[in-house]
């Protein structure tokens, strides 16, 4: 499987119409193109510690027990709080789609 960059699944938002008034761009689009690589990464790396404690874990290399199990708790709250945050968005996205319709 090919790993790709939040921007390029993403796309170039900056170039999106708005449907509402053709021809106007996104504001400021760079920064929540950040903002949300900031995010990614930001839920990726407490999963990607978790995968490496639990891998060590289990082949005997290094680390304990309880600080094993913290470590993929806390990356498991991460992801938690992350579907949470993309619901809350999510939701608020549609009320807005209402509203103009």
């Amino acid at each position: 499987m090919e790993k790709i960059g939040l921007a390029r699944a993403v796309g170039n938002v900056a170039n999106v119409e708005s449907p509402a008034a053709p021809g106007v761009n996104a504001p400021n689009s760079d920064a929540f193109l950040n903002l949300l690589e900031k995010a990614g990464k930001a839920v990726a790396e407490p999963q990607a510690a978790a995968s490496r404690a639990s891998d060590h874990f289990a082949n005997n290399l290094e680390g304990r027990l309880h600080e094993t199990m913290l470590v993929m708790e806390k990356a498991e709250i991460t992801m938690k709080f992350a579907m949470q945050v993309r619901n809350k968005v999510l939701a608020a996205y549609q009320e807005v789609m209402r509203m103009g319709a």
